[in-house]
């Protein structure tokens, strides 16, 4: 599944969502953890498919990812299926970097616990879209707090320290 949230003067402005043909067998842990069954993707579109309309989507945008690292490696690595040694090469920012550095005092900076913090609901945890709603709502909290520290550019979120 790809889920994807375009913020704007701090709210969510547009999304991007689809189920995606794997073109192989979900393993059960996946489809426990989920929700999503091979059912449910056996008519979805390829990713091959996706691409465009997501990099479309992407354009040169800062993307922002909680655990960003590990979601670039996987978006890279599925881009480069498709348009061979392409990379996304937009700035990114990981709100569990963001989260750590902020709001240190939380129990962990898991998705789960920073959206608690933050009342945000994320009923569907571990579904692209929805992880991708929550994440979008806590960057923008998490903009809120950089505001107040006086950052107001996003190229400077990450290299900050308070």
């Amino acid at each position: 599944e790809i889920g994807a949230y375009r913020v704007s003067n701090g709210e969510i402005a547009d999304e991007y969502q689809s189920l995606v043909n794997p073109e192989t067998s979900i393993p059960e842990f996946i489809t426990s953890l989920t929700g999503i069954s091979d059912d449910m993707v056996r008519d979805a579109p390829l990713f091959k498919e996706l691409a465009a309309g997501l990099l479309d989507f992407i354009g040169d945008s800062v993307l922002v990812a909680h655990n960003a690292p590990f979601d670039m490696r996987f978006l890279n690595h599925e881009i480069g299926l498709v348009h061979n040694k392409y990379r996304v090469a937009n700035p990114y920012l990981c709100t569990v970097r963001l989260a750590r550095k902020l709001i240190p005092g939380i129990e962990n900076h898991k998705l789960a616990t920073v959206a608690n913090f933050y009342s945000i609901d994320l009923t569907n945890h571990h579904r692209a879209a929805d992880d991708a709603r929550a994440t979008a709502k806590i960057f923008i909290k998490l903009l809120e707090l950089l505001s107040e520290k006086g950052v107001d550019e996003l190229s400077s979120a990450a290299a900050c320290k308070f």
